[in-house]
């Protein structure tokens, strides 16, 4: 019976340790821009906005050079601090609820996924052009090379299709069921 007991909280102190791992800071990830975009702070800061933005993370306060986010999703919620500058950029643990286990070294793995997806948009929302309002481009499209026709009666183009999968799907959720 003893053997049981010490089995049963092996295998409860191993699970809770599967769920944890060291926390996830980011230390100086290079800032790559598109060819012919001059680096700055201002570049980085708005490449960085546009990635909280589009993660769901809310800016919680803002200073020259570093910003401050925070993310809740699942029951469970995270700040951290951004810095950059024209060259780089840092994420920071600052805090999280209690259910992401933090303990000054370790802390639930679910918080370190939301750390790399977020770095990864970073990543390519400074590859993208910036423009004056802050807002990233799409470089224009080709122009047609031959005539221009509309689609036989009755067929929606795919970009207009209500039924085709958005453009953006987030990386933490699995893909939506097909349409009955």
């Amino acid at each position: 019976m003893r053997n049981f007991a010490l089995i049963s909280l092996l295998l409860v102190a191993s699970a809770c340790n599967f769920m944890t791992s060291k926390v996830l800071d980011i230390n100086g990830a290079k800032v790559t821009l598109p060819h012919g975009v001059a680096a700055s702070n201002q570049v980085t800061r708005d490449a960085i906005v546009r990635a909280l933005v589009q993660r769901t993370w809310t800016v919680e306060a803002e200073e020259p050079n570093t910003i401050v986010a925070s993310v809740s999703a699942g029951g469970h919620s995270a700040t951290a601090a951004i810095t950059y500058d024209d060259l780089t950029y840092s994420i920071k643990h600052m805090e999280s609820s209690p259910g992401l286990k933090y303990d000054g070294q370790y802390i639930h793995r679910r918080y370190n996924q939301w750390i790399k997806n977020l770095r990864k948009t970073i990543d390519k929302q400074l590859l993208l052009p910036p423009t004056s309002g802050g807002e990233a481009v799409m470089p224009p499209a080709e122009p047609p090379t031959g005539p221009v026709t509309a689609p036989p009666a009755g067929e929606v183009p795919a970009a207009a299709d209500p039924k085709a999968p958005p453009s953006h799907v987030d990386d933490d959720m699995p893909p939506a069921p097909p349409p009955p």
